[in-house]
């Protein structure tokens, strides 16, 4: 679960893992990293069953969601290592924003966008 503040607002709200789009495989798992790509505004998270988890904004406008009701869920990856530990301590965008990388204790999974024509 993800808390987010509106401070202009007073508000605040939660993204959580029960997402519809997340099929119910995520219930009992839990956020432990957090990542926000500006550009294409998207919230990236990773969890500590290892799986990566994106809500992005709806809005086109620069003003930030006031509810949960501002963010699509996007179906989750499973960011897949040999570690025994396979929680997402870190994640972190590059490339001119088009990847995304998750880290644990096995090592370093790299997501890639790619535009199919």
């Amino acid at each position: 679960m993800l808390r987010l503040l509106h401070l202009e607002e007073d508000e605040t709200y939660l993204l959580t893992l029960a997402e519809e789009a997340f099929d119910g495989k995520l219930m009992k798992d839990k956020i432990v990293s957090v990542s926000y790509n500006q550009k294409k505004r998207i919230l990236a998270a990773g969890t500590k069953d290892g799986h990566v988890v994106m809500w992005k904004c709806k809005s086109m406008s620069a003003k930030s969601p006031s509810s949960s009701e501002g963010w699509e869920a996007k179906p989750p990856f499973r960011a897949k290592t040999n570690a025994k530990d396979e929680s997402i301590s870190n994640l972190s965008w590059g490339g001119s924003s088009t990847i995304l990388s998750g880290m644990n204790e096995g090592g370093v999974v790299i997501l890639s966008q790619t535009v199919l024509k």
